[in-house]
């Protein structure tokens, strides 16, 4: 086994993971030592997936062709059959007649095309130069990475693990495509180091899991230490309770388990024409509302404009002195986001004028609409 193919399909996956997910959210690590721990443990990741992979292609090249095809075959068949039902469980067609016909032809075009990979991975004829070949598989790999982390986020994990799938094969066929001179020497530290950084992601990944906001973005954002990650740490853990020395007091709160979140904002509404505040009951429907709510006496704003206060509200940012700091990174995690994390399904209608007030200094939370997924400008 030649350990700098470890290597090659490790920094593939490092090289393509890092930047999907630190361009877009770079803001979401608070600190750089949040972003560092992402970057060691993709790197890390990497690399023990590069073992997997090289040491199996390995293994497949000193076994008899007859086992190697039926056991490729085998866990190909069982795997892409698993992804297929799990991916067709939408409501739309679980009950359709041809959902078990579709599936099994997806497990047998993914096991024939798994089984040809295998025999050309084991051939004497993977270590031709193969330029090409590993440009195609490389691109391959990357495109998977990338749709992975953008493509139905949060929904159908097995599209998702489909994906991690391909990206994994892809970086393997990658490597074993690219012409390697015989260098024992290189090949030994290569071989060292390897251990190393797989070693590496048995300690790497508690730290990573140790702070509450790096272990909630990698969750949500990297489509190859997040699921790494969660396995690491199972579903129940992915949200702790915080810790404290103080002694629980009993209250009660709020359950919105099973219920709907309805936000509505009305701008330049004076509280006199409210019931609640003394008005003359304009407004039967919001006055019946506060009969059955909690009212407020008193309410401040960070901004006395529409475009400030809103997006204030759904940052909880200050964005006024935030908008106007040099080099600001325009992007800011919205309330709307959060809740599409917990499974909401969410939707907007609103006025061109919330971004009106200082338009060039919104453009960015504009154009990604406080990442609601359905919205109406009206």
């Amino acid at each position: 086994m030649d350990a700098r193919r470890v290597w090659i399909v490790g920094g593939l996956i490092a090289l393509v993971e890092i930047p999907t997910v630190l361009g877009p959210g770079w803001s979401f690590f608070l600190t750089w030592d949040e972003r560092w721990r992402f970057v060691f443990n993709s790197l890390a990741l990497g690399v023990a997936a590069g073992w997997l992979g090289v040491a199996a292609v390995a293994l497949a090249a000193r076994v008899r062709p007859r086992v190697r095809d039926a056991s490729v075959a085998f866990a190909t068949f069982v795997f892409s059959a698993a992804i297929g039902w799990s991916v067709t469980e939408g409501r739309r067609v679980r009950d359709a007649a041809w959902r078990p016909l579709a599936v099994l032809a997806l497990a047998v075009v993914t096991t024939a095309a798994a089984v040809w990979l295998a025999r050309w991975l084991a051939s004497e004829r993977a270590g031709d130069v193969r330029r090409p070949t590993a440009l195609v598989a490389c691109t391959l790999g990357a495109l998977a990475i990338v749709a992975d982390a953008h493509v139905l986020p949060r929904l159908y994990p097995g599209f998702h693990v489909a994906l991690a799938g391909l990206a994994f094969v892809s970086f393997v066929a990658c490597a074993h495509a690219i012409p390697l001179g015989e260098t024992p020497r290189v090949r030994r530290v290569a071989l060292g180091a390897g251990v190393l950084a797989a070693l590496a992601l048995v300690g790497l990944l508690p730290w990573l899991a140790s702070g509450a906001n790096t272990r909630f973005v990698v969750l949500e954002r990297a489509p190859w230490v997040g699921k790494a990650l969660a396995l690491w740490v199972g579903e129940a853990d992915e949200v702790d309770a915080i810790e404290s020395d103080a002694p629980l007091v009993a209250r009660e709160g709020i359950d919105l388990r099973g219920d709907d979140v309805l936000w509505i904002t009305i701008d330049a509404l004076r509280a006199d024409c409210l019931q609640a505040y003394g008005g003359h009951g304009l407004t039967p429907n919001l006055d019946a509302l506060a009969a059955d709510s909690m009212v407020f006496t008193r309410a401040y704003t960070p901004t006395p404009h529409t475009s400030y206060a809103l997006t204030s509200m759904l940052t909880g940012k200050y964005m006024r002195p935030v908008l106007e700091l040099p080099g600001d990174a325009r992007d800011h995690p919205a309330l709307p986001e959060l809740l599409r994390a917990y499974g909401y399904r969410t939707a907007a209608f609103y006025p061109p004028a919330i971004f009106f007030v200082d338009a060039h200094r919104f453009r960015a939370l504009a154009q990604r609409e406080f990442g609601f997924e359905y919205r109406k400008v009206m």
